[in-house]
């Protein structure tokens, strides 16, 4: 199974934080150019098991 998430964030400390504490199951992330306010990155995840 997979899940895609949406991240808003403003500095990329916080990024960096989002994708350290998602490390372990983290696929894919792509980060978007900043559009008003806040930066945008996406990130796919590998979720395995039975929900």
């Amino acid at each position: 199974m997979s899940v895609k998430i949406k991240v808003s964030y403003t500095t990329d400390q916080e990024l960096m934080e989002v994708i350290k504490l998602l490390a372990p199951m983290l696929r894919n992330v792509k980060v978007k150019p900043q559009k008003g306010k806040f930066k945008r990155a996406y990130i796919s995840q590998d979720v395995e098991g039975k929900a």
